[in-house]
């Protein structure tokens, strides 16, 4: 089971952020991934409930009622926890409507599962490319 979650979570980050890298740049707009928990805004430290994907139009990278949202993916995490640690501690990734890329949000997620064998280090680069690393005991 924490094998089964340890790679899910990671699928989810890695689809989530082609996603948003793509509807960036097919369709000119500014996107924001964040944690939520009701689906609806974005709320701090929410990432083991879910993320939101939004178009940003006003860049103030909260969803505001009338921005669109393009997904929303449940982590609805058991085993384990996920934090994010972006550059200038930004609690948000967004994805630039000129080129598509996170240029200001690369990062770091850190999964920790209740069995430290399974929690891992999920690297986002300034080309929205991922990686992962476990970090075991």
């Amino acid at each position: 089971m924490y094998r089964q979650e340890m790679n899910k979570i990671y699928q989810t980050i890695k689809h989530d952020i082609v996603f948003a890298k793509i509807n960036a740049l097919s369709q000119h707009q500014n996107i924001i991934i964040c944690p939520s928990e009701n689906f609806l805004i974005c709320e701090n430290n929410y990432w083991h409930k879910g993320m939101l994907i939004f178009v940003d139009k006003n860049m103030n990278k909260e969803r505001d009622s009338t921005e669109k949202i393009l997904l929303s993916s449940k982590t609805n995490l058991k085993y384990g926890t996920l934090i994010w640690k972006g550059f200038g501690n930004d609690q948000v990734l967004r994805f630039r409507s000129d080129n598509g890329l996170p240029l200001d949000s690369n990062g770091t997620f850190h999964y920790s599962a209740k069995d430290p064998d399974y929690s891992l280090n999920i690297y986002v680069s300034r080309m929205a490319q991922t990686r992962f690393e476990k970090t075991g005991k």
